[in-house]
């Protein structure tokens, strides 16, 4: 399945008082998603999604303010690449359990700059300028457990571990979950929820 959205425009911009400025600016926003879905007659499921977005943007700007004159071009972007992973598989178990697990991973991009430069030379201005690259990685592994006692009473429980890493970060967290839901009568639910 794909999606798409796009959108660009212009904006004017102009103030009159203690400050008096003019902006011009410019920006074409895009953003594609595309999943891919599979799922098979023995309960496993699997699938991939990516995604990217890019937002260039320019503007011209110049002002006055407390007699001190400010005039710039700026160039702006912010490019995201997305890519996600997963396989799950479902089992049938006798006396009524069942049990699952499976494995997510997902990594992204984040590429984004900001660049100043003279208006009127065209020099660049890397005292105001930024530019960034940014990487993130997420691996999520969990199994789980499920049983059905009559028409009343349903347990589900399952611990997953996941994985974390950019270029600060690098560390492993565990997420035990236990549900519980106990049917008084149609319409009338009772649910534990345990989360860590």
């Amino acid at each position: 399945m794909y999606s798409g959205q796009f959108s660009n425009g212009s904006y004017h911009n102009a103030t009159t008082g203690s400050e008096v400025s003019k902006a011009n600016k410019y920006d074409d926003s895009q953003l594609h998603n595309l999943k891919l879905d599979y799922q098979s007659s023995f309960g496993m499921k699997m699938g991939s999604e990516f995604t990217y977005y890019k937002n260039p943007c320019s503007q011209l700007f110049s002002g006055i303010m407390n007699n001190t004159n400010t005039h710039f071009l700026s160039e702006d972007q912010q490019r995201i690449n997305k890519w996600m992973l997963y396989i799950n598989q479902n089992h049938k178990l006798p006396a009524g359990w069942g049990i699952n697990y499976g494995v997510q991973y997902t990594t992204s991009t984040d590429n984004s700059y900001q660049y100043y430069f003279d208006d009127v030379t065209g020099d660049y201005i890397p005292t105001n300028s930024m530019d960034s690259r940014h990487k993130e990685h997420t691996f999520n592994g969990f199994a789980g457990l499920n049983k059905n006692f009559g028409e009343k009473l349903s347990i589900d429980a399952s611990l997953a571990a996941e994985h974390y890493k950019t270029v600060v970060w690098n560390e492993w967290t565990l997420y035990p979950t236990f549900n519980a839901t106990y049917t008084l009568k149609p319409g009338k639910i009772f649910t534990i929820i345990i989360l860590r």
